[in-house]
C-alpha cells in the first residue's frame, strides 16, 4: 500500500514531537502513548478483519511499517528540540581564568539606561589564544551613546555571561525566540569592557553587503520619506525600517504581509521575471534555473527570512516535479519543506513568522479553490484576489487575534485595494535600485514613478485606518480557543469535501456511460 502525500502526516509527527518536549513530556512518555496509540490502531484492524473475514495482509503490513516511521519522526522532533533548546556555547568557557570575543555588531537598540546589541563573535580569546567560535549573542552595555553601529568590530573583555533560559517552557517567548535566532547567550558588560577595533569591519566586505548598503543609501536619497521606508521595508523584509505609526497602520487594515518577504513577493518575482525571460526568448528548461537563482540572490541579500526560504524552496520542488514530469502537489511539497525547515531549526516552529507563513500558505492552497468557484459570479481578476486574500485570512485568524490581540475588519477590501500595485510596486522598486548602482541618473527617473505608487499605499492604509471600526481589539485570546478554531475549521472543510465527492459520485453514476 502507498500512503498518500506521505510526507504531510510525517511533518505533524515532528511538529508533535518538538511540541511535547517543548511542554515537559520526557521521552518515553511519547514513546509509551505512540506506541499505545499504534498498539491500539493494531487491534482494532485485526478485530475487523477477524469479525468481517476481511485478508488486510500487506496493507497491514505496510500500514505498521508507516506508523513505525512516524514514532520515530516523533522522537527525532523530540530529540532536536533538546538539542536546540538546551544548547550553551559559553558554558565551558566562562570556566576560564580569563576570556574575551572578539565580535561585529549586528543590531543597535537604544534604552534608557543602556544600549543592547546583536552580535557575532567569529572567535574567543582564552588566555591570550584564539579559539574559532562563530555564534550570536546578545550585549548589553550599560550607559548610551557608546557610538558603536552595525559592521563596528569590537572586542569585549570579561564580559557577564548568562544562558538564555532552557526550561520548558522557556521563561518568556522572547527567551525562545532569541533561540530560535541561534542566540543561546546573554552578554553584559560595562563600557569600560569593550574595544573598538575597526569601523564597517563585516557588512561593507564583500559584493553583496557593500551593495545592500548602496541600495539603501540610494533608496534614501531617491525615495521620500516615509516613502523610503517603505520600500526599504517591501524589499529587504524588514519592518524595523518603518515608524512605529506607519507600521501600525500596515497591522490595523491587515496589510502588514506586504512589508515582510513572503510567498507573494516571490510569486511575483517568479512572474515578472518569468515573462522577461519569455519575452527575450529564453526556453523554460533554461529560466526556471534562472529564476531559482535569483531568488537564491534575493535571499541571500535579505539574510534569508523562514517565509522566503519556504516560498524558495516550494518553487525549487516545482523544478524538480517538472524535469521528472511528475504533477506538482503544493500540499505535499510545503509539507517536505516544512520538515526540511524544522531539520536545520526546530525552534521556529514556535515562531509567529513560521506559524503565519506555513498556516496562509496551507489555507491557500486548501481553500482558493473553493472560493474562486463560490465567487464566479466576480470578474476573474476580482475573483482570484478575493478568493486568495480569504483563504490566507481564514486560515491566520485566530494566530493574528493570539499574537497581536486584534483583527482587522477590512483586511479584504484593503488588500484589494493594495495588492493589485505590489507587483508594479516591485518591478520599479528592483529596477530603480538597479539602474541607480549602475547609472544612478537612470535609477533616479524611475523611483519618481516608485514614489508615486508608496504615496498612494502609505495614503491608502492611513485613510483605512481612520475608518471607524477598521480593526477590532481583542485582548486576551487564549491558545486554547486557537485550537478549537481549527478543529471547526478542519471539520467542515472534510464535511464539504465529502459531500462535494458523494454528489460528484452520485452525478456520474445516473449517466448513461455509467450504467
Amino acid at each position: 500500500m502507498e500512503v498518500k502525500r506521505l510526507f504531510i502526516p510525517l511533518f505533524f509527527a515532528l511538529m508533535a514531537g518538538m511540541i511535547g518536549n517543548h511542554y515537559g513530556l520526557e521521552k518515553h512518555e511519547m514513546i509509551i502513548g505512540a506506541m499505545a496509540i499504534t498498539c491500539f490502531v493494531v487491534v482494532v484492524v485485526i478485530t475487523v478483519a477477524t469479525f468481517t473475514g476481511v485478508d488486510f495482509g500487506r496493507k497491514l503490513i505496510s500500514k505498521s511499517f508507516f506508523l513505525l516511521i512516524a514514532l520515530s519522526f516523533l522522537l527525532i522532533g523530540h530529540q532536536l528540540y533538546s538539542h536546540h533548546v538546551e544548547k550553551d556555547p559559553l558554558a565551558f568557557f566562562t570556566e576560564q581564568d580569563s576570556i574575551a570575543l572578539e565580535a561585529y555588531v549586528e543590531r543597535v537598540r537604544e534604552r534608557d539606561f543602556a544600549t543592547d546589541y546583536e552580535v557575532f563573535s567569529p572567535l574567543l580569546i582564552i588566555n591570550g589564544e584564539e579559539v574559532s567560535f562563530r555564534e550570536r549573542q546578545t550585549l548589553r552595555i550599560y550607559g548610551i551613546d557608546h557610538g558603536y553601529n552595525s559592521g563596528d568590530r569590537i572586542q569585549i573583555h570579561s564580559p557577564v555571561v548568562e544562558a538564555v533560559s532552557s526550561a520548558r517552557p522557556p521563561d518568556s517567548s522572547y527567551d525562545l525566540y532569541l533561540k530560535s535566532r541561534g542566540i543561546h547567550n546573554r552578554l553584559q558588560a560595562s563600557p569600560s569592557q569593550v574595544e573598538l577595533l575597526s569601523k564597517d569591519g563585516f557588512y561593507h566586505q564583500g559584493f553583496f553587503p557593500e551593495n545592500r548598503r548602496r541600495a539603501l543609501n540610494f533608496m534614501d536619497h531617491s525615495l521620500q520619506e516615509p516613502q523610503n521606508q517603505l520600500m526599504k521595508s517591501v524589499l529587504l523584509g524588514n519592518q524595523g525600517f518603518l515608524e512605529e505609526d506607519l507600521r501600525e497602520a500596515f497591522a490595523q487594515t491587515g496589510t502588514a504581509h506586504i512589508i515582510a518577504v513572503s510567498g507573494l513577493h516571490v510569486g511575483i518575482l517568479v512572474i515578472v521575471f518569468t515573462l522577461f525571460f519569455r519575452a527575450l526568448g529564453i526556453g523554460k528548461q533554461l529560466y526556471l534555473w534562472m529564476i531559482l537563482g535569483i531568488l537564491f540572490l534575493y535571499g541571500y541579500l535579505i539574510a534569508f527570512p523562514i517565509s522566503m526560504v519556504r516560498a524558495g524552496m516550494m518553487y525549487g520542488l516545482y523544478i524538480l516535479a517538472f524535469y521528472q514530469h511528475r504533477p506538482y502537489d503544493g500540499l505535499h511539497a510545503l509539507a517536505v519543506v516544512g520538515i526540511i525547515s524544522l531539520f536545520v531549526n526546530p525552534l521556529a516552529l514556535f515562531t509567529v513568522s513560521f506559524q503565519l507563513s506555513f498556516t496562509a500558505t496551507a489555507s491557500i492552497l486548501l481553500l482558493y479553490s473553493k472560493f474562486d468557484k463560490g465567487l464566479s459570479f466576480l470578474p476573474k481578476l476580482l475573483r482570484s484576489l478575493v478568493a486568495v486574500t480569504l483563504a490566507a485570512q481564514l486560515g491566520t485568524l485566530p494566530l493574528m487575534a493570539y499574537y497581536f490581540g486584534q483583527i482587522s475588519i477590512i483586511s479584504i477590501g484593503a488588500n484589494l485595494l493594495l495588492m493589485p500595485t505590489m507587483g508594479m510596486l516591485l518591478s520599479l522598486g528592483i529596477t530603480g535600485v538597479f539602474l541607480g548602482l549602475i547609472i544612478e541618473p537612470l535609477g533616479m527617473a524611475v523611483n519618481v514613478f516608485t514614489n508615486g505608487l508608496l504615496t498612494y499605499q502609505i495614503a491608502l492604509v492611513r485613510f483605512l485606518q481612520k475608518i471607524p471600526g477598521a480593526f477590532m481589539e481583542i485582548g486576551t485570546f487564549h491558545f486554547g480557543w486557537v485550537i478549537g478554531y481549527y478543529i471547526i475549521i478542519v471539520s467542515i472543510y472534510l464535511y464539504i469535501e465529502k459531500r462535494g465527492f458523494d454528489y460528484d459520485m452520485e452525478r456520474i453514476q445516473k449517466t448513461p456511460a455509467a450504467g
